[in-house]
Order: C-alpha cells, then sequence, then structure tokens
C-alpha cells in the first residue's frame, strides 16, 4: 500500500490493482473500477488532478481523462522533482523528461539499484546491493566509497536536505555525504567499520 497526500485529496495504491481516493471522510474508488490498472502499484505520485502516477508492475499515467500504461519494466523506486521522474529499475535507471522515457544509466551486472534520492536532476543519488553508491551529476554518474560493488553492504535508504547533507542507511551502517566525502556516521551501538 502506497499514500500521496495531495491536500484536499489522499490516494492509496496497493495490491490488486486499485486506486482510491479519500476525500470529504470517505474512501472512494479513483475513476471507475474498468481502469487498466494491471499488477501491483506501491507507489502514487500526484502532481496534480490531470498528473499522477502509479509505479510498481509498470507505469500507469493518468492526464485527467485516460490512464495510459507504459512499457516500462518493473520499478523498485522512484524519485521526482518538478521536471520529471526518475525511477529504478533493478540494473539501471531512467528518467521521464515530460514527454518520454530515457535510460540514463545501467549499473554493474553483480548489483541491483534499490534506493534513489536527489535534490535535483544534477544532484542523484543512488544505492543498492553489493555496496552499490552512485552520484550523478547531470553529465556522470561516479561511484562514491568506501563501499565497493563486491561487499555485502546493502543501501536501503538515501535521503537529505541539500547536496552537502546527504544520508545513506546500508543494512547496518549510516553514512553522511558532506559535499566533499561520505563519512560512517553509525552510533556505536549499531555496529562500527
Amino acid at each position: 500500500l502506497s499514500l500521496h497526500d495531495a491536500l484536499p485529496i489522499l490516494w492509496a495504491a496497493g495490491q490488486g490493482s486499485r486506486l482510491f481516493q479519500y476525500n470529504a471522510g470517505a474512501f472512494s474508488l479513483a475513476y471507475g473500477s474498468n481502469w487498466v490498472g494491471v499488477g501491483r502499484y506501491g507507489a502514487v505520485l500526484v502532481r496534480s488532478n490531470t498528473d499522477i502516477w502509479l509505479l510498481g508492475s509498470g507505469i500507469l499515467h493518468f492526464d485527467g481523462v485516460t490512464w495510459t500504461r507504459s512499457g516500462a519494466p518493473t520499478i523498485y523506486n522512484y524519485w521526482a522533482n518538478q521536471n520529471s521522474i526518475w525511477i529504478l529499475t533493478g540494473s539501471g535507471a531512467q528518467r521521464w523528461n515530460g514527454s518520454a522515457w530515457e535510460s540514463v544509466t545501467t549499473f554493474d551486472s553483480i548489483a541491483d539499484a534499490v534506493t534513489i534520492w536527489g535534490t535535483s536532476d544534477t544532484d542523484i543519488w543512488v544505492g543498492g546491493s553489493s555496496g552499490l553508491l552512485m552520484h550523478y551529476d547531470g553529465i556522470t554518474w561516479t561511484r562514491v566509497g568506501p563501499p565497493v560493488y563486491t561487499s555485502t553492504e546493502v543501501f536501503r535508504s538515501i535521503d537529505g536536505t541539500s547536496p552537502n547533507d546527504v544520508w545513506m542507511a546500508s543494512d547496518h551502517k549510516l553514512y553522511h555525504w558532506d559535499g566533499q566525502t561520505l563519512q560512517n556516521r553509525t552510533p556505536a551501538d549499531l555496529g562500527s567499520d
């Protein structure tokens, strides 16, 4: 189940190909029962009532009149801003540029991309299995260390407040990027290097 609060409406999507909206104190099935949603959708992104995205076992988009299905593969995670939507497909990343999906990169075949976060289209972070930790500056993807692909680290979450304040959580460690270096900030009772 995924929730998106686009006041005054709360949207909920999940298993069973259903999309609900909560408005005026009650849930209702959104846009009728015979829509094109087939599969599981773990994320709902509402930019406006005429720009709604469902991400999961594919991509669905609502333009205010019609639901359309994208040919994209299963979505592992996403990050969006006003200009674009970034998705992780396991081994790579794609970006919606406003009119089409474009492949941005593919990652090492031994690592799965799990989490994505950014401050803009020129500041994107991706983390995943086997110590995958990459940064995109709008032109080039750069691997960030000390984690390496052969590591057993799995980065599960990335979040921050600015390009100089980014936090990465793996299964057992917590890292901080200050704009220059990546530092292990794992509390002593959780483990250490």
